[in-house]
């Protein structure tokens, strides 16, 4: 039986099986380093609170962090039948500084322990996510300014809809991402609460200078509520959220690459380093890394769900179920930081073909919302001319017609007005025939690219 932090009412050990099934060093042990960056903080509180002696405090303090480097470097070994990261910690410590290390924990509790290196952990964490969201966008803002002046087709239902710009596609996900990140900023206020000192659920009995130890961590405030902070894990639900919600963007974003890249439409191209083949068809090019940015929102619900309801009517305080909470926490970081270094390649290797865009924008379904709108400028109702483009569309189909081949005196009667067709069968017109800030008139997206790249450089 591997050596534990308690023990000492028990006459028997802990059965084999039953330590191997409540062990947790498998999916805690990533937070070794923020284990030692807050126990030198400790041991500090330690010296003042004359606990233990400056010179105890001086070999302790350069103990972990000879520890620390050796971690870094790859010589302190995770041992998986340890029983936490804690008790791993220990043991390698007590290598260094001997029987000092007994006096480490003292007035220290594991309850309060985990759930600051937790904090900690996820402080890092939340800024790394946020890098990335960043790089992601600077990635994107950059196609949108290679492809400025491209027109696209864009779609409600999947069924040809309206000319849209590239760019102004493509900014919707930059937009996207900026409120993940915000959510990621929010969050990280929530988690930036220090819950040493807190005790196992009541606080300490020693006189603890929590606000020394809050600026030592870099926490900007403290936990108010002793039972509340050795039990919340709002922060981390709130995180896996966050990420959830993330990954629910770039997952939509991913459909719409594929559904473009596939032959029915054609207008976006992968290169190489993003596609893979087939085993039988060799003229097969598969976009799987996009195909798994897509699936991959189901891996950040199953994280968020399961975390979820392991926190659904636990009693107040520490249970430990709460040692469940790291699982999720982890796969999710790891799954995101994947995701958006993979999806900020695939959109450098993501290619507009123009040509086929064009040949797409042929269709004359596209203008037909322009012509309908130019009729309620010349003073027909919204009704009126809604129904009237219908009944060209429907005469054109029957005729086994394009609108432009119709004959004139056909159109003009079915309109009730003398309309230029041919006027309005354009993709770089139609474009810029929106008005409002936030379309896809050139002018507007134009603005939009500015601001993003003073945003995203700042």
């Amino acid at each position: 039986m591997k050596e534990k932090l308690w023990g000492g009412r028990f006459k028997e050990a802990l059965d084999s099986l039953v330590f191997d099934f409540t062990k947790s060093i498998e999916y805690d042990w990533f937070l070794f380093e923020y284990e030692a960056y807050s126990n030198i903080a400790w041991v500090e509180e330690l010296n003042r609170l004359k606990l233990i002696t400056s010179s105890e405090a001086k070999k302790l303090v350069k103990s972990i962090k000879e520890l620390l480097e050796d971690y870094f470097k790859g010589k302190a070994k995770i041992d998986f039948k340890e029983e936490d990261i804690h008790s791993l910690f220990y043991k390698l410590l007590r290598k260094k500084a001997g029987d000092l290390t007994d006096k480490i924990h003292a007035g220290k509790s594991r309850n309060e322990q985990v759930v600051t290196v937790m904090r900690m952990f996820l402080k890092d964490a939340l800024l790394e996510t946020g890098e990335l969201v960043k790089n992601l966008q600077k990635s994107m803002l950059k196609k949108a300014m290679i492809y400025a002046g491209v027109v696209i087709p864009g779609f409600t239902h999947l069924q040809y809809a309206q000319p849209v710009l590239f760019a102004h596609w493509m900014l919707s996900f930059v937009t996207q991402l900026e409120r993940d990140k915000q959510r990621l900023n929010d969050c990280f206020t929530r988690v930036d609460i220090l819950p040493l000192g807190s005790g196992a659920l009541s606080g300490s009995n020693f006189n603890i200078d929590r606000e020394r130890i809050k600026q030592d961590l870099s926490f900007a405030s403290i936990g108010s509520n002793s039972m509340d902070m050795v039990s919340d894990r709002d922060f981390i639900l709130e995180y896996l959220n966050c990420n959830l919600m993330l990954l629910l963007h770039l997952s939509r974003m991913a459909e719409d690459l594929i559904i473009y890249n596939s032959p029915g439409y054609g207008f976006i191209d992968f290169g190489d380093k993003v596609t893979t083949g087939s085993s039988l068809m060799p003229h097969k090019k598969n976009p799987d890394p996009v195909e798994l940015i897509r699936s991959s929102v189901a891996e950040a619900l199953s994280s968020y769900t399961f975390l979820t309801n392991v926190l659904k009517g636990l009693p107040t305080t520490y249970n430990r179920d709460l040692q469940l909470d790291k699982k999720p926490l982890f796969a999710s970081y790891l799954l995101t930081i994947r995701v958006l270094d993979v999806a900020r390649i695939v959109i450098s290797q993501m290619f507009v073909n123009k040509k086929r865009a064009s040949e797409l924008l042929c269709d004359e379904r596209f203008y037909l919302t322009d012509i309908s709108e130019e009729l309620i400028k010349q003073g027909l109702s919204w009704k009126e001319a809604h129904t009237k483009v219908g009944e060209l569309i429907k005469y054109a189909e029957s005729n086994h017609q394009a609108i432009n081949k119709l004959d004139k005196s056909v159109i003009k009667n079915i309109l009730s007005r003398d309309i230029k067709i041919n006027e309005y069968l354009n993709a770089d017109k139609s474009v810029n025939r929106k008005l409002t800030t936030g379309s896809t008139n050139k002018k507007y997206v134009g603005r939009e690219i500015k601001k993003w790249q003073r945003i995203l450089e700042s």
